[in-house]
């Protein structure tokens, strides 16, 4: 018996030693060829985020503190201020990048595009997003792509007729919520917008608004879930290799009544779509295959209109400008990364200088911040953090009422700014909707979507302002709830005033 235990223990070390022997020989090679890749592009490292215990645990620690007190997009855009535009760092023992140099993002995003891939976010999201276009590639993401790109077109929503409905029951929220005496004249705007969203984007899409601003709790219960989905895909991505931790029976939950919400959707269209299969619309190919100044410019350029159209919205440049100054401050998507496929390099923020190409092996992450590029004051001015208060006319600042920012000129995007200095910094230096072959589909539909919202609710009730002792920080320094979004921890507490 003892006999064959030995024999079986040196026929498993026989066979391991070989094993083991040839994983740290093709290491090596791997290693050595990696080192004359990056001696052939003359690369040097760029410089690295400190990090003061074992595997760099004290950086995760930071992270999810920052977490917690919902200043995350806060402490990685200090990390950047204080280290580079481009740095390195070591999360538990892994080996990343960050960056938010313009031609280094240009490389990730469409100089170099085969060279990188989404990594493990389709597992880390395949719960909540199975396999969507948002992390699909290849062959499957091009068709995807393809099947939605006319669907984008804008003359198909250019007359708003997918806006109109959902932004009438918004209103009807908004004045239903008004007559109850104990809200004083109070109302919370953020979730009546997540719900004017998904309805202006199933009508569109499908043909049919699901009318959740009109359903109530379902509505409320579904955009639950979906935080609580978003949340925990959040957290996975921040602890990496670890990802499958993070999960457990609430995320099962929450992605189940999700998926709930959406196959009910899917469900009703059908049956409206099958009442109505003599006067098909083509357009619906998707659901078939699978405060002042603006209030003033509204009237001078939209007067006497009661229709109104895409092209009405694009000549109120001022609302466009705010509309660009806040996708610059609140990126949806404040936060991107990508992972090489094969040894790879960036083409800035190594050396001394911080100018040398910087070497990035396989399987290594490079995150870029929207968020902190959009802050750079070599590209947006000294006041590159502030959402710009002056007026053109006197001067004279803005009192910090959030809506009051509304009722004066908006310079920023009128002026020769550093980020127009050349095409690069041009392109690759405002990126709100992403770019390259990814860039967001939907870009225009959204800029539509948000400017008829404003245009709208500043016609109905062009008198709003914060409620009476709501605190008022800086810019950025306000609590923010980062999912795989950005949004305001606290809400859009508005007080509204319908004299004129």
């Amino acid at each position: 018996m003892s006999e064959a235990i030995s024999h079986t223990m040196n026929t498993i070390i026989w066979i391991t030693i070989p094993f083991i022997a040839y994983k740290i020989y093709s290491r090596y090679i791997t290693y050595r060829a990696d080192q004359e890749f990056g001696k052939s592009h003359g690369c040097l490292p760029p410089p690295r985020v400190p990090a003061r215990k074992f595997l760099g645990r004290d950086r995760l620690t930071k992270i999810f503190e920052a977490a917690s007190e919902s200043r995350l997009m806060e402490y990685f855009w200090s990390v950047l201020k204080e280290n580079g535009m481009t740095v390195d760092h070591v999360t538990l023992a892994k080996h990343s990048f960050s960056t938010i140099e313009p031609e280094n993002i240009q490389c990730l995003l469409s100089g170099k595009f085969e060279d990188y891939s989404f990594g493990t976010r389709k597992q880390l999201m395949y719960a909540l997003l199975g396999d969507g276009i948002f992390v699909q590639e290849g062959p499957e993401w091009k068709h995807s792509r393809e099947l939605l790109r006319p669907q984008f077109n804008f003359r198909e929503y250019g007359d708003l007729a997918h806006f109109s409905g959902p932004m009438e029951d918004l209103l009807r929220c908004i004045s239903t919520t008004l007559m109850d005496p104990t809200s004083n004249r109070v109302v919370d705007l953020q979730p009546l917008f997540f719900r004017y969203t998904l309805d202006t984007t199933t009508s569109f899409l499908f043909g049919k608004s699901i009318e959740s601003l009109k359903s109530g709790d379902k509505a409320v219960k579904f955009e639950e879930a979906f935080n609580v989905a978003q949340t925990f895909m959040a957290k996975r991505f921040r602890v990496a290799a670890f990802w499958r931790l993070v999960g457990g029976k609430e995320l099962r939950d929450a992605c189940k009544l999700v998926h709930d919400f959406t196959d009910e959707i899917i469900e009703r269209v059908n049956e409206h779509n099958g009442a109505r299969d003599e006067d098909k619309d083509d357009r619906y190919v998707f659901l078939d295959k699978v405060a002042k100044e603006i209030p003033d410019q509204i009237m001078e350029t939209l007067s006497g209109k009661e229709t109104l159209n895409r092209n009405d919205l694009r000549q109120v440049k001022y609302l466009t400008d705010v509309l660009k100054e806040t996708l610059r401050l609140y990126p949806s998507v404040p936060l991107n990364m990508k992972t090489a496929v094969r040894t790879t390099c960036l083409p800035t923020g190594g050396g001394p200088d911080r100018k040398s190409p910087v070497l990035v092996k396989k399987g290594e992450d490079v995150s870029f911040s929207p968020y902190s590029l959009h802050r750079r004051k070599d590209f947006y001015g000294e006041d590159a953090e502030e959402f710009r208060p002056e007026s053109l006319e006197t001067g004279h600042t803005v009192p910090d009422f959030a809506f009051n920012l509304l009722t004066r000129h908006f310079p920023r995007w009128q002026e020769d700014l550093p980020l127009f200095r050349d095409e690069l910094t041009k392109t690759w230096g405002y990126l709100p909707f992403n770019g390259g072959p990814r860039i967001c589909l939907g870009m225009d539909f959204a800029m539509t979507e948000a400017a008829y919202a404003v245009v709208k609710i500043l016609q109905r009730y062009p008198n709003m302002t914060l409620p009476p002792h709501e605190k008022v920080v800086k810019t950025g320094q306000e609590k923010q709830a980062i999912t795989l979004v950005i949004a305001p921890e606290e809400g859009c507490r508005v007080v509204f005033d319908d004299r004129f």
